[in-house]
């Protein structure tokens, strides 16, 4: 899509950058935003404490949510022009220092969803896919009919063929989600990103011509609508159609696996097998939207006993459920 085709008043603009503290870079951070005509920046890596985070705010800015390590370093946090209408969403049950050090706004009048995460490089990444598909799950269900905007530092390329960035799409895309960069952020990896579920004619992505770190600046930009008040929602299924599933298992039955038996460890070995079925499960049975009533959707409350780890399993249950299934056809 051509930005030329429409007017700047109905882009709605967010940036998306790595900092490495913010401390020194408030002015040139004031200078981008002003350029870029941002209304919202999502900032990784600010290494700011929960007390200085209010004293480095760019002008016409302010923080509206932000997450905060102890010791300072890391962290991550949303700013928004002014004038920007939102509420803050308490994800503190789903964040973890080094592994998803995240925070969420709603923006009221755009029905948006924008979460802000930073993963630190090393850190345990399975702890980090429970943790994200939690997160994911719960915003889904406390605003089942915004969009949603997730954007930072992930510190997984997300052009690499592994496992790392298999897992990491599968998950996104089990909500709908979908990475926007391929571009270099970074020491050429693409560790920076946006995913989302707007429609790609509603978006925009680009990298801003100037870096204030050794990390490239995202300019995500999308298109401004009212939300429109209805009685429904998208929702979405499989349909285990007979002649797709003999697809699937055709495929299944011939496909190689001498790359398993490689993998020694067998964490890997079992993400890998994983990571194949879930590719060639949503290539054969894809999932089918449909408009459902509001009235008749149930949104499951937050039990306490129902953790991230037994989210996990529940969907590798359900997915071994669906693959045995399959078996039987």
């Amino acid at each position: 899509m051509t930005e030329n085709k429409i007017s700047n008043e109905n882009w709605f603009n967010v940036m998306v950058m790595n900092f490495q503290s913010i401390q020194n870079k408030i002015n040139e951070l004031s200078i981008v935003l002003e350029d870029l005509g941002c209304n919202i920046a999502l900032i990784s890596e600010h290494w700011l404490c929960e007390d200085e985070v209010q004293l480095y705010v760019p002008l016409n800015f302010k923080v509206a949510s932000a997450f905060c390590r102890d010791g300072g370093y890391g962290g991550s946090s949303i700013l928004v022009s002014q004038n920007l209408k939102f509420v803050k969403i308490d994800i503190s049950e789903y964040v973890q220092v080094r592994i998803l050090e995240g925070t969420c706004i709603y923006l009221v009048n755009n029905n948006v969803a924008v979460v802000s995460v930073y993963r630190t490089p090393g850190s345990d990444v399975n702890r980090f896919f429970i943790a994200l598909d939690s997160l994911l799950n719960f915003i889904s269900n406390k605003k089942p009919t915004s969009k949603i905007i997730l954007g930072g530092d992930f510190n997984i390329n997300i052009v690499n063929n592994d496992c790392d960035t298999s897992m990491f799409l599968n998950i996104l895309k089990s909500y709908e989600l979908y990475c926007t960069c391929k571009f270099v952020t970074r020491e050429r990896s693409c560790l920076d990103n946006v995913a989302t579920n707007i429609a790609q004619d509603e978006y925009n992505i680009s990298l801003w011509n100037e870096s204030i770190s050794d990390h490239e600046i995202l300019c995500f930009k999308f298109l401004t609508m009212t939300p429109i008040i209805s009685g429904f929602k998208e929702a979405s299924y499989r349909k285990l159609d007979p002649d797709n599933l003999s697809l699937l298992t055709y495929d299944l039955l011939n496909f190689n696996w001498i790359n398993l038996y490689g993998i020694k460890d067998v964490n890997n070995a079992f993400k890998y097998f994983l990571s194949v079925l879930l590719e060639k499960y949503n290539l054969y049975c894809p999932r089918i939207n449909k408009k459902v009533s509001l009235n008749k959707v149930k949104i499951r409350k937050c039990s306490s006993w129902f953790n991230a780890a037994l989210q996990n399993k529940k969907h590798i249950l359900m997915f071994t459920r669906d693959m045995l299934k399959i078996s039987d056809q």
